[in-house]
Parts: C-alpha cells; sequence; structure tokens
C-alpha cells in the first residue's frame, strides 16, 4: 500500500487494466503468496524482488519493466554538509574501485553504474 508499484497498477487500472487487486501490510506477503500460488503476478522494485525471492529467482521471470529508473535517495537533515560529503566520497570510492559494479552485477545482473 502507498508504494510506486501501487500507485503504477492503480495507474494502469483506471486506463483499463483487468486484474484483481490484492494489497499487502508486509511486502514480504505477496512473495510467499506468490510461492504459494495465491497470486499470479507481484509488482515491486526489482532490487525487492531480488532481495526476497532470493535463491528461488530463477522459478520466476520479469514480464514487465517501467521504461524509467525509479529514483532512489539518502534523506538527511538539511545542513548536515560533512555527513553529505561522506556518504558522497563513499559512493564514488565504490564506483572509482569498480565494487559497485562488481555488487550490481552479483545482484542485479548489469553494471548498476552505466546510468549514474
Amino acid at each position: 500500500m502507498e508504494t510506486t508499484a501501487d500507485y503504477i497498477i492503480q495507474d494502469y487500472k483506471k486506463d483499463g487494466l483487468d486484474t484483481e487487486l490484492v494489497t499487502y501490510e508486509k511486502v514480504i506477503n505477496c512473495f510467499d503468496d506468490i510461492k504459494a500460488g495465491r497470486v499470479d503476478a507481484v509488482c515491486t522494485d526489482s532490487v525487492v524482488a531480488s532481495y526476497y525471492l532470493g535463491d528461488e529467482a530463477s522459478n520466476y521471470m520479469t514480464v514487465w519493466q517501467a521504461d524509467t529508473a525509479e529514483p532512489i535517495c539518502m534523506c538527511m537533515k538539511k545542513g548536515n554538509d560533512e555527513l553529505t560529503q561522506k556518504i558522497n566520497d563513499a559512493i564514488q570510492a565504490l564506483i572509482d574501485s569498480g565494487k559497485l559494479t562488481e555488487i550490481g552485477q552479483k545482484y542485479f545482473g548489469y553494471d548498476v553504474t552505466e546510468n549514474l
């Protein structure tokens, strides 16, 4: 509920998608239901799906992916420039060392730095 995935499906339903929508209090529950065969599909972020499906991910397939990447952000108190710089430096170090590419390949199957 109240997730970007929910908003996307609600928009498609308004545009005529004929589906029965099931919402969950906790994201883990939709993955329990798809594994048990109680639902046919799950709409969620690919990172979330990879995490919750884990070793069973090869039993499922992606049938649709949005044209645009969903922005992910980190929030902190305004004016905390020192922490902001430390975070930016850490991310840059991961990029420079190739570690972020390695992580992306391992968990998502592609180089996550390509669109940075």
